[in-house]
């Protein structure tokens, strides 16, 4: 049992830095690791949108879907869109 818990601490402690950017980018990370299927694309989107994604955010986002193959890109791609509209409407593009 201990064991797992270190384990369980370990996988958190490598996401923290990821967390620092993003708690979106971190916990879609996190997912991945644990072999969970990514949330719905509504609900990433309301996520991206109330974080004002920044420039930097949408980059990591963009090489996640890359490193993880098309499944992830698939839905990736529609919220990075919503967020550059989202950027675009309110006059936060960079």
């Amino acid at each position: 049992m201990n064991r797992i818990e270190n384990d369980s601490e370990t996988v958190l402690g490598q996401n923290a830095v990821e967390s620092q950017v993003s708690p979106l980018v971190g916990g879609m990370e996190l997912r991945r690791r644990m072999g969970r299927p990514p949330k719905p694309v509504e609900h990433v989107r309301r996520h991206l949108v109330a974080l004002r994604v920044t420039t930097l955010e949408k980059q990591m986002l963009q090489d996640f879907a890359a490193s993880n193959g098309k499944a992830f890109s698939d839905w990736a791609r529609p919220i990075l869109l919503a967020a550059l509209r989202e950027e675009r409407r309110t006059g936060l593009v960079a």
